[in-house]
């Protein structure tokens, strides 16, 4: 995500249609993306990526890697 540009913080409930920030490009990428990581809460006292990874949908689709999703012109 483009720095300074989320809407939202840790923690945060959102639903469909809520803006959760821009995406740039920056780096050595050849066009903007988004990498995507879902997890349950870690366990008190574990290492906070540990946490029980979660399916995600978006657009009704459960995405694997490489799939794209088009964005929504501003």
């Amino acid at each position: 995500m483009m720095k300074g540009s989320p809407a939202v913080a840790p923690g945060d409930r959102i639903i469909t249609g809520d803006e959760l920030g821009a995406v740039g490009n920056s780096g050595a990428s050849t066009e903007p993306h988004l990498h995507i990581h879902a997890q349950r809460p870690a366990l008190d006292g574990a290492v906070p990526i540990s946490g029980e990874p979660l399916a995600l949908r978006i657009d009704g689709r459960f995405l694997v890697r490489g799939d794209r999703v088009p964005g929504r012109a501003r």
